[in-house]
């Protein structure tokens, strides 16, 4: 069974505002999956801040108007930071579409949504769970792939800590995808674990 290939080119287009006539870079990320190209694409003439993005599937390179396959159109609290396909699970069957926003404001908090595409090009997103349960989480979430498995570090916040001094060290976890929730790795960089707060 041939394994995905990966491609991703970024492309800022200029979109115009037309009640405040002024203009914001719209995030546009391309990626292959198989025989499928996929677009993720920021709503236009949206704040950066909030919005919506979208998900569409082409059976070829849309910009040779390929096929249309599917499509989702979702809610987007921030700007994306940035979009992946990668296979989440053991099977060769389907891909997933990761994207990852980043919000605005001092939390920078980090939200992701993970589609899974089939063979048959049919998209679902997956459920996920949030990271508001975990103590001292406060956003400033990173995420990254290594492999199959996905994972994402945020810096931990003790009581009193300014939101730009984080004392509790960094944590980090990576999805469980037969579980569809965040893990502890069974591994360890010691200088990733969280420090005592002095005395």
């Amino acid at each position: 069974m041939t394994r995905m290939s990966l491609v991703v080119v970024t492309l800022c287009l200029a979109a115009s505002d037309t009640v405040a006539a002024s203009k914001r870079e719209i995030s546009r990320t391309l990626v292959t999956a198989g025989p499928y190209t996929i677009v993720v694409t920021e709503g236009e003439s949206e704040p950066a801040s909030v919005g919506s993005y979208s998900v569409l599937v082409y059976r070829d390179d849309p910009k040779l108007y390929g096929e249309f396959v599917a499509g989702k159109v979702a809610k987007r609290d921030g700007s994306i930071a940035k979009a992946w396909v990668a296979t989440l699970s053991e099977s060769e069957e389907s891909h997933h579409v990761i994207v990852w926003c980043q919000s605005s404001g001092s939390g920078s908090y980090g939200s992701l949504d993970v589609y899974e595409l089939n063979r048959k090009g049919q998209l679902r997103q997956i459920a996920l769970p949030k990271m508001s349960e975990f103590i001292g989480y406060m956003g400033h979430d990173r995420f990254f792939l290594k492999g199959r498995t996905l994972y994402r570090e945020f810096p931990i916040y003790q009581s009193g800590d300014p939101m730009s001094r984080p004392s509790g060290g960094l944590a980090r976890y990576r999805l469980d995808w037969k579980l569809k929730r965040w893990v502890q790795p069974d591994k360890y960089d010691p200088s990733t674990l969280p420090k005592p707060k002095a005395d």
